[in-house]
């Protein structure tokens, strides 16, 4: 296993790091869609002003923002729209509704050992979400998902570039 990792694509470097940084916190879009399996799930958004703070609009949910992560991306992004990243492994799906869940339907179950994968649909998208190797749903369950905001990841939509 190495110490530090160069990451390249189509012959150019997109980041060099120890292996816990590029999967923790990668650069790019790309980085962030390469490392990690499954991959990471993308959401096209909005950052939107609210209530003296923001939200990420996904369309199909909003993401509240603290007033200092509202504050960080509106100084960094190029624009408004912008990608969030949530990676499998921080998402947290249950088949009752909680506070904050975002409804999806169960697309495909796959066990795979020491936990079992969720592919879910949220409107249009596929989301991939990693559960207890107990979860028991079937395909076309209703289920509800939720993540932690402090793990998300933010990218500028038009260039690709990490921002959270």
């Amino acid at each position: 296993m190495s110490d530090r990792i160069a990451i390249m694509n189509e012959g150019r470097l997109q980041q060099v790091d120890n292996p816990e940084n590029i999967y923790f916190c990668p650069t790019n879009l790309w980085v962030a869609g390469f490392i990690g399996s499954p991959p990471m799930n993308f959401f096209e958004c909005t950052l939107v002003e609210k209530d003296g703070g923001g939200v990420l609009d996904v369309t199909e949910f909003q993401v509240p923002l603290s007033k200092e992560k509202f504050a960080v991306i509106r100084k960094d992004a190029s624009a408004s729209e912008l990608v969030l990243g949530v990676r499998p492994e921080d998402m947290k799906v249950t088949k009752h509704s909680v506070p904050n869940g975002i409804q999806a339907r169960v697309y495909v179950i796959e066990p795979v050992g020491d936990s079992v994968i969720v592919d879910a649909r949220i409107g249009g998208t596929l989301v991939k979400a990693k559960a207890d190797p107990t979860f028991l749903a079937r395909v076309d369950d209703m289920v509800y998902l939720t993540f932690d905001t402090e793990r998300m990841h933010v990218f500028d939509r038009k260039t690709g570039t990490a921002i959270v």
